[in-house]
C-alpha cells in the first residue's frame, strides 16, 4: 500500500560535522598552503598568501587586544571588499572577538542601528569610495570624536563605540589607522593569541550578518565557529571547489555568501579569491576574470544579468568559468539555465509546512523550515524575534514559499511577505517576472503589490527591455493573453 509522502527531507553522511573554530582553521590553512595565493585585490595592487594572510591577521589581532579588548567583545567593519576587510575578518577569529559586518551602502540611520544592536565597541571603517564618504557619516553620529583621545570615545548616539579605525592615507582626528593598530603588537600580544584559541569553543559565536529582510530595522544574525566552518567545508566539497580554483567575488564581504561561500571555503581548501573592485563593475569583473584566470564566479542574479550583457557588448566570450555560485535573490529560470550548477548539500533537514506548521504533502506548496548545523544561533538581542524565527525543536522558518521534490530539491515559489492578495487570491510576484523574463526582449522584470479600492492590491509590474527593443504595453498584453489568469494580473 502506497502512503502519501509528507514534505521532509533528510540528509545524512559519512563524515562527522566539524568541531575547530576559526581562528584554528586559519592556522591550519597558514601550514597547509602556505605559499598558495589566498587573496588578490586587483584594484589595490594586493597579492597575500595563505602564510601572510595569517601573519598580517595575527599583527592586526594583537594590535585589538592592545586596545583593550577581550575575547566575546564585538566589533564592527564598514566598507566595501578590500584586502583590510579580509584582513579584519581573519584578525578578529584569531583573538577571539565577534565581528558584526556592516553593508557599505548603509547611512548613518542605518549605522548607527547596526552599532548599537550589538553594543559594538570598536568600528573600523572604510576611507570613502566613489559615492559616500565615510569618515564624514562617522563623525555625523559621534562629533565627540573633535574632543576626545584615540579609543576614549564617548559619544551620545553611539554609547557602546569607544574606538575608531579608518583605513587609507588619511588621518583623522582621535582615530586610529589600521596600520596604527598594526604597530601596537607586540610578541606576548601575539603569544596570548594562541591561549585565546585554546579558550574557544566551536559553539562560541564569531560572526553578525545582518539580515535586511522584509519588516523594520535591519537584524543581527548570530552565526557560531560551527555553523560557518561546515557551511563553508560543505559548499566547497558539494560544489567541486579545488585549490587550483581561482574565485571572482563580485558580491560585498558583508554578504554571508562571500563570507562562507569566499572566505571561510578558501580556508578550507586553498583556492584564490579575487576582489575585482570595491564595487561591483561588470567591465571590471571580466577584466579581472581574464587577467587572473578565474574557473569561480560569484554573485547576484542582477549581477549576472549585467556581466552578460557587458560581456556580448564587448563581444567577449569567456569560457573558463567551471563553477557559478549564485544568490542573494531569486533566480529566474531563464537565468539559471544558462549558469547555475546545483548539487545537494549533506547533514541537514528540510520540511514544507502550512501555516499551522504541519507538513504538507510532497509537492504541495508550503513554508520551507530547515534544522541543522546551518542555523544561525539566533538574533542578536532580541530574543522575541529569535523566538518568532526558530522553534524550541531547532526548526527555522525560512518564511520561503516553496515546493519540495521528490529529488530533495525545493522549487521555490516565492517570499510569503512578498505575496500580494489580489481579490482574496494570493499571487507571488516571482511566477509573473518569470513569465516576462522567459519574452526575448525582457532583460529584467519586477512584480509588486500596489494598493487598490476594489482588489485590495492590485499587480503592478516593471519591465526593462533589451537595448534598441520596441517592446510596447500593448505588446506585452497581448504577449499575457492565454497564457496568465487574469485572476493574477489586469490584461
Amino acid at each position: 500500500m502506497g502512503y502519501p509522502r509528507p514534505s521532509y527531507w533528510f540528509e545524512t553522511g559519512s563524515e562527522p560535522l566539524l568541531s575547530i573554530t576559526l581562528g584554528q582553521l586559519i592556522e591550519w590553512a597558514a601550514e597547509e598552503y602556505a605559499d598558495k595565493e589566498a587573496l588578490v585585490s586587483v584594484y589595490e595592487n594586493v597579492r597575500w598568501t595563505f602564510k601572510e594572510a595569517k601573519e598580517k591577521a595575527d599583527q592586526l589581532a594583537a594590535g585589538f587586544l592592545a586596545l583593550g579588548l577581550n575575547p566575546g567583545d564585538v566589533i564592527a567593519v564598514w566598507g566595501f571588499s578590500s584586502s583590510y576587510f579580509y584582513q579584519t575578518s581573519l584578525a578578529a577569529a584569531r583573538a577571539g572577538l565577534i565581528l558584526a559586518k556592516v553593508d557599505p551602502s548603509y547611512q548613518a540611520p542605518e549605522l548607527r542601528h547596526c552599532l548599537n544592536k550589538v553594543g559594538a565597541k570598536l568600528l573600523v571603517a572604510a576611507e570613502t569610495d566613489v559615492t559616500q564618504n565615510y569618515y564624514k557619516i562617522v563623525h555625523s553620529l559621534a562629533p565627540e570624536l573633535d574632543h576626545c583621545a584615540a579609543g576614549q570615545l564617548r559619544s551620545e548616539q553611539l554609547p557602546a563605540l569607544r574606538t575608531v579605525v579608518m583605513t587609507g592615507d588619511l588621518t583623522h582626528q582621535n582615530t586610529y589607522n589600521l596600520d596604527d593598530l598594526i604597530t601596537l603588537a607586540t610578541p606576548e600580544g601575539i603569544a596570548r593569541l594562541i591561549e585565546i584559541q585554546k579558550s574557544i569553543q566551536p559553539d562560541d559565536g564569531t560572526a553578525i550578518h545582518y539580515t535586511s529582510g522584509t519588516t523594520g530595522s535591519p537584524k543581527g544574525a548570530l552565526l557560531s565557529h560551527r555553523n560557518i566552518i561546515n557551511a563553508g567545508y560543505w559548499l566547497a566539497r558539494q560544489t567541486g571547489m579545488k585549490k587550483s580554483y581561482i574565485m571572482c567575488a563580485q558580491m560585498q564581504c558583508c554578504h554571508v555568501g562571500i563570507s562562507i561561500g569566499g572566505i571561510i571555503a578558501g580556508l578550507h581548501v586553498g583556492f584564490t579569491l579575487v576582489f575585482p573592485s570595491p564595487k561591483f563593475n561588470p567591465e571590471s569583473s571580466i577584466e579581472a576574470i581574464i587577467q587572473e584566470r578565474c574557473s569561480a564566479l560569484i554573485g547576484t542574479p542582477a549581477m549576472f544579468v549585467d556581466l552578460v550583457s557587458k560581456a556580448r557588448e564587448l563581444g567577449i566570450t569567456i569560457n573558463n568559468i567551471e563553477i557559478v555560485y549564485i544568490g542573494g535573490s531569486v533566480v529566474p529560470e531563464v537565468l539559471a539555465r544558462q549558469i547555475i550548477k546545483v548539487l545537494a548539500v549533506k547533514r541537514f533537514c528540510l520540511k514544507v509546512v502550512n501555516k499551522e506548521g504541519k507538513m504538507v504533502p510532497m509537492g504541495s506548496p508550503g513554508e520551507l523550515w530547515a534544522r541543522g548545523y546551518i542555523v544561525m544561533l539566533g538574533y542578536w538581542g532580541d530574543e522575541a524575534k529569535t523566538r518568532e524565527t526558530i522553534t524550541a525543536d531547532g526548526w527555522l522558518k525560512t518564511g520561503d514559499q516553496v515546493i519540495l521534490l521528490e529529488s530533495g530539491h525545493c522549487k521555490v515559489v516565492g517570499r510569503l511577505k512578498e505575496a500580494i492578495i489580489r481579490g482574496g487570491d494570493k499571487v507571488f510576484p516571482k511566477e509573473i517576472e518569470e513569465f516576462f523574463l522567459s519574452h526575448p526582449d525582457v532583460v529584467d522584470a519586477q512584480a509588486f503589490g500596489v494598493p487598490d479600492a476594489r482588489w485590495g492590491e492590485e499587480m503592478c509590474l516593471y519591465i526593462r527591455p533589451k537595448e534598441g527593443s520596441s517592446l510596447t504595453e500593448e505588446h506585452m498584453k497581448t504577449f499575457c493573453k492565454g497564457k496568465v489568469s487574469t485572476n493574477k494580473i489586469t490584461i
